[in-house]
């Protein structure tokens, strides 16, 4: 066993020479601290028994030391002796007591009562090693023990994820009794619970009547020593209310060593198979139906599915396609380069989509407007292929083509909002039939106008020809693509899951649309955002459908992290709200509707005006003045942020150079908005407004807040070390709120902490904050970082943070947020002298 290890902390070496040399006859390591940060940062790395802490000490004394180690997790259960010369009062040991002491040694010291109290705490750190040592061998008998149920229990385990794999549950019943058995996937199939497992009452009493009559005539059977049988499907209602429809398989069976007579049932939920099955009834049904001709065939050509449209285009009955090569079709008026780049598009964006002459059976050429759409199977069911076929040529022959494209696109070919409309009526018809749902899905290409813009339009016209044909291989030949307008297209999903399932469809359509997209020599990355309404939840109507699936999409593209938005009734509301709101934002740019106030900061050394935060506001033409929390989310949402954003580092720097040229030496500082730093011209835009102002760069203050930083390191670092490298000054806002540590700030280019206001509004009614500040204040200090405290709204707050060594003020007790005209008093005169502090 290792020797235990005292700490003995002083700050005067005779001191610790001669404690250190009274220890010498003990069975221990001696180590020795000339201050409480050296000891705290001892303590990290060793494993004391001990500590004898010298209570008057420069820096942090004694009892500030002992409450640091007590609110370290590590070091908090260390026993602590302090060891002082201050008298025996009693109010001196209670603060001992209080900061986490258990004992007192009183200068001069005696060696008897120092090597008698040492030697006690040693022997009850050896105790605690001894059973620490218990402990870890009793744990390993515990693993042991565990390990062999693990192996006794492996079978059961390997059934019952075979049957959690399979989806099946089993129960069983033995000879007269009533016991049942159940296993873990019979529970999670009937929708039971582990206390209901010696009961048959508890699944008969889900199941129908029918199939009710069924089973207990079986059990009655197997009961009365007879043969028992039975497979069946019916419906069972769980306990949270949910409809099932499941297959139950029931046999008797002797076991051949014990003679024993079972009852082995088994029970499979086939809900969403016979959902699918219902499903592909009704796709097929729509399908066989369309206007459209459609063909599937395999990898090898070989014809496997026809619709009726496709036979009557192409004068084969469907008997003399199936299983035929597709290649009969062809009206030998393509060359081989034709069907080559055919293939290299396919391949290449899972479609193609164009103009196809293919001969009838009659011989007659027929010129097709054609989509053809690559469908992956799986390993074993290999590749096929669906081709939709429009007859276009007596519009062809007649040069009146453009009578068909009115209601297609003539860019990406695709169907119009007209044929999405008529489309959807069909399929609503189609669902209210069958008592199914409709899935009508916007997508939208996120910050499109951004593409054309910096690459100009027949560059943005390829960039949407490329996605229309991606976006048709990704949602599968069940649907059709629609292109409504610009960069937004549409899809009907019949019959669709709006729950999970649908959920997860809609996200691996969108993670096939994000991977980038390469156009010449450029690669780009696109967001979709989606906007989903449902049949007949959200509406009967196919019109209003429609217009509810783009107000769900318009409400997603104002919220910044959302990927699919459903239709509901309040989106109607928020987006009105938001849309207004948005545009108030923009009026009041273009109107200078916007202003800046200014709250100061008071230096607590100096007592005067240091520096200022530049505070947004908006005098509203209705509404009064608005407050930031109601219009800044909203700007971010609409990407206003930005222009915002950039007047406030426009007005605020032009405020701080006439201070500046009337010789006040303060600080202006201005938040910096998450959408600013992302953008990637931030750096471009603070050059360029200290440059127009010709404002010194050391008296601009970039205010970034703790969450910001840390949830975008690998940008926001880079950023801040280059407005260092040109002496601006920096501050971390809300210290304290997020997940930063000192380790973290030891690498930035941080000049100021600004310790959250949550932690000082109560300052002078909790301990726990007097502590937090006081350990971040003194933390920052030991790194060369100014403190300022803000939300310092009453006198104590300045008392207490006077006392705690905080550098700087800045609350209501010292100035509300003013106008720069009304500040200007304030950084005329020594400020503090107007306060009682």
């Amino acid at each position: 066993m290792n020797k235990a290890s005292v700490l003995i902390v002083d700050d005067r070496p005779e001191n610790l020479i001669a404690l250190e040399a009274t220890l010498e006859s003990l069975d221990c390591d001696i180590i020795q601290a000339s201050s409480g940060e050296a000891a705290l940062e001892l303590s990290l790395d060793l494993d004391i028994a001990i500590i004898l802490l010298d209570v008057q000490m420069p820096g942090m004394d004694g009892y500030e030391t002992a409450e640091m180690f007590r609110s370290i997790k590590r070091t908090r259960n260390i026993p602590i002796i302090f060891v002082t010369a201050i008298c025996k009062a009693q109010q001196h040991m209670f603060k001992g007591y209080a900061a986490g002491g258990v004992d007192f040694l009183f200068k001069p010291i005696e060696e008897e009562v120092l090597l008698s109290k040492v030697k006690v705490f040693l022997a009850m750190d050896a105790q605690k090693q001894q059973l620490k040592q218990q402990s870890s061998l009793l744990d390993g008998q515990l693993r042991e023990l565990k390990q062999r149920k693990a192996e006794l229990s492996l079978e059961r385990y390997r059934l019952e994820k075979a049957q959690e794999v399979a989806g099946v549950g089993s129960w069983d019943l033995i000879d007269r009794e009533n016991k049942a058995g159940f296993t873990a996937q019979c529970y999670r199939v009937l929708g039971l619970t582990d206390s209901e497992n010696t009961q048959l009452s508890s699944l008969l009493s889900q199941v129908d009547q029918e199939a009710r009559t069924v089973i207990d005539n079986s059990i009655r059977s197997f009961q009365q020593g007879e043969p028992a049988f039975w497979d069946i499907e019916h419906k069972i209602t769980t306990q949270d209310g949910n409809e099932k429809t499941i297959r139950h398989h029931g046999e008797d069976f002797i076991d051949e060593e014990t003679r024993t007579r079972h009852l082995i049932a088994t029970v499979q939920d086939i809900t969403e198979l016979r959902g699918a099955q219902q499903q592909l009834m009704i796709a097929n049904t729509i399908l066989e139906n369309a206007t459209e001709g459609m063909v599937i065939t395999n990898e090898q050509g070989t014809i496997e599915w026809v619709n009726r449209a496709f036979c009557e285009l192409m004068g084969y009955a469907a008997e003399e396609l199936l299983n035929g090569p597709i290649k009969i079709l062809r009206s030998e008026r393509h060359d081989a380069a034709f069907y080559r780049d055919m293939w290299e598009t396919l391949l290449e964006e899972k479609s193609w989509q164009g103009e196809i002459w293919n001969r009838n059976k009659s011989g007659q050429a027929l010129l097709f407007m054609s989509t053809i759409a690559l469908v992956e199977g799986n390993q074993n069911e290999g590749t096929q292929y669906l081709a939709i076929y429009n007859d276009i040529t007596d519009l062809k022959a007649e040069g009146s083509l453009t009578n068909y494209l009115p209601n297609h696109d003539a860019l990406t070919r695709l169907p119009d909002h007209y044929l999405l409309e008529d489309r959807l009526v069909q399929t609503c018809h189609y669902a209210a039939n069958f008592s199914k749902q409709v899935a009508l899905i916007y997508l939208d290409i996120e910050s499109f106008s951004y593409i054309n813009q910096e690459f100009g339009f027949p560059f943005g016209d390829t960039v949407l020809q490329k996605i229309a044909k991606r976006i048709d291989s990704a949602i599968g030949y069940q649907t059709s693509l629609y292109r409504v307008c610009n960069d937004e297209f549409a899809f009907i999903v019949p019959f669709s899951d709006t729950g999970r399932e649908f959920i997860f469809y809609i996200n691996m359509i969108r993670e096939k649309l994000t991977r980038p997209l390469h156009i010449d020599k450029h690669s780009l990355s696109l967001n979709l955002k989606v906007g989903v309404s449902v049949y007949p939840r959200d509406s009967k109507s196919p019109v209003d459908l429609i217009e509810r699936a783009r107000d769900a999409l318009r409400h997603n593209e104002k919220e910044a992290r959302s990927s699919f938005c459903f239709y509901n009734e309040d989106i109607n509301k928020q987006i009105k709200d938001s849309l207004l709101l948005e545009s108030d934002i923009r009026n009041a740019l273009e109107k200078k509707e916007f202003f800046l106030t200014y709250q100061p900061k008071l230096n607590m050394a100096t007592a005067e005006i240091e520096g200022v935060e530049a505070l947004i506001r908006w005098q509203h033409p209705e509404h009064g003045i608005v407050s930031p929390i109601n219009f800044i989310p909203a700007a971010e949402a609409s990407g206003l942020i930005l222009p915002l954003s950039e007047w406030v580092l426009d007005e605020a720097c032009r405020q701080a150079k006439l201070w500046h040229t009337q010789g006040y030496k303060i600080t202006t500082a201005v938040n910096i908005s998450a959408g600013h730093f992302n953008n990637g011209k931030l750096l471009e835009d603070i050059d360029k407004t200290l440059k127009k102002y010709n404002l010194p760069a050391e008296c601009l203050e970039i205010e970034i807040t703790e969450n910001m930083m840390m949830q975008n390191m690998d940008v926001i670092i880079p950023m801040l070390k280059a407005l260092k490298a040109r002496k601006v000054c920096i501050s971390i806002d809300d210290f304290g709120t997020g997940y930063s540590s000192f380790a973290y700030l030891k690498s930035l280019p941080v000049d100021t902490l600004k310790i959250d206001r949550s932690f000082i509004k109560d300052l002078h009614h909790h301990k726990d904050d007097i502590h937090i500040v006081q350990a971040i204040t003194n933390m920052a200090h030991k790194m060369g970082l100014k403190v300022v405290a803000e939300g310092v709204e009453e006198q104590e707050h300045c008392q207490q943070l006077c006392s705690i060594g905080c550098d700087v003020v800045q609350g209501y007790y010292i100035s509300r947020p003013e106008k720069a005209d009304n500040i200007q008093g304030l950084l005329d005169v020594a400020y503090i002298s107007h306060l009682s502090i």
